[in-house]
């Protein structure tokens, strides 16, 4: 697909093609997942946050994960780095997460267009029979069957979430 075309407009091209469960949800302008489940009425639990994460394999070498976890959860940035046996891990810079993504921050979503952006999914988002995310833009959620998500992405599934800290970031320490 052309890396040009929205986010949002590859999501539900995929989901339809893909013969996936589904519906989008309208609401207002809004980027915080914890705000955006509260609007939606669903569990934090069932809201899928997707991270942009560079990791430092060597002296000169980056990897980068799109980690899939419940939004009540935050980025276990340690399990991230031995999964990928790097010496660090650590939020992408924001120019290269919305290259790699096709997304603005607080909307990525749980799929990858890009080779160089490999999708891992915590196994908890799975512990929902609906999952939602953002849609790619700040005023949609997606609301999608777990079990089409996980057929349809097929991505490793590994922890790679720890409990929050705190409700109102997501994202822990790099590490």
């Amino acid at each position: 697909m052309a890396r040009s075309r929205k986010a949002y407009d590859r999501v539900i091209e995929l989901l339809g093609t893909s013969s996936a469960d589904f519906r989008t949800l309208d609401h207002p302008r809004e980027r915080s997942t914890n705000i955006v489940s509260s609007m939606l009425g669903c569990d934090r639990a069932a809201f899928v946050e997707s991270a942009v994460v560079m990791v430092k394999t060597s002296k000169n070498e980056k990897v980068y994960v799109l980690a899939a976890i419940p939004s009540d959860r935050q980025v276990d940035f340690g399990a991230i780095r031995a999964m990928r046996g790097g010496s660090y891990a650590g939020p992408a810079h924001p120019d290269i997460a919305r290259r790699l993504s096709g997304c603005a921050s607080g909307t990525e979503v749980p799929f990858s267009w890009d080779a160089d952006l490999v999708v891992v999914v915590d196994p908890l988002v799975y512990d929902h029979d609906e999952i939602y995310f953002p849609a790619g833009r700040p005023d949609r959620a997606v609301a999608l069957v777990a079990e089409d998500h996980r057929r349809i992405v097929q991505a490793a599934e590994h922890s790679i979430s720890k409990e929050s800290s705190g409700p109102a970031n997501p994202a822990a320490r790099p590490s």
